[in-house]
């Protein structure tokens, strides 16, 4: 288990809850992932972003993400490293090329579908390997083997996306400003969820499953 605190201290801890390793990466920690080589990315809100080498122990900036905020790091099925660059997109790492692409509302795909907005919250690779993204101005899907974003129902409106799950049966759930949302892969429709459904709330921050 790794644990990183926002002063910037990253520890390791055995299946006994016991620390046997601890590191002073010297930015706050705001996220932890694991990549294909068992590679652990560190991603801090004020500094650039480390990777921590597992077989050498070394942890090292990772250069071109100076100075950018990171506010989620996911992995693709696609032998991708996806990074959201708060208020400017996200980025692609590819792991075999080392090679990054960077993509912004105002990149220009060959369909009319593109990231409607920069100012990323979270990200979801599904068991399809499509890239989910919520964001600030609703939600978006892109499909790493094409190249492209997905046209989605136009039913979901323009709010703020706050969390993202994929459940067994393949349906993505979407946490909102405006309440809870699931989207049907199958039907490729919306069905939404508010506090006249029972919800105590309709800001909706977190979501998990049993």
């Amino acid at each position: 288990i790794w644990i990183g605190t926002e002063e910037g201290i990253l520890l390791k801890m055995n299946s006994n809850d016991k620390v046997i390793s601890t590191y002073n990466v010297k930015r706050d920690i705001r996220s932890i992932l694991e990549d294909n080589k068992s590679n652990y990315w560190i991603c801090s809100s004020f500094k650039s972003t480390a990777l921590y080498n597992n077989k050498s122990g070394q942890i090292s900036d990772f250069q071109p993400f100076n100075g950018k905020l990171i506010n989620t790091a996911i992995k693709g099925k696609d032998n991708a490293v996806y990074f959201s660059l708060y208020g400017e997109g996200f980025a692609r790492y590819d792991m075999l090329l080392h090679s990054l692409k960077y993509i912004n509302e105002n990149t220009k795909f060959k369909s009319s579908s593109h990231l409607t907005n920069d100012w990323i919250n979270t990200m979801l690779c599904d068991k399809d390997g499509l890239i989910w993204i919520g964001h600030c101005n609703g939600l978006s899907c892109y499909d790493p083997y094409h190249n492209r974003f997905l046209n989605l129902d136009s039913s979901f409106p323009p709010i703020v996306c706050y969390a993202l799950m994929q459940d067994k049966n393949g349906s993505i759930w979407i946490g909102t400003s405006n309440g809870l949302y699931e989207y049907s892969k199958r039907a490729k429709r919306f069905v939404h969820y508010g506090t006249e459904n029972g919800l105590p709330n309709n800001v909706v921050c977190g979501l998990g499953q049993s």
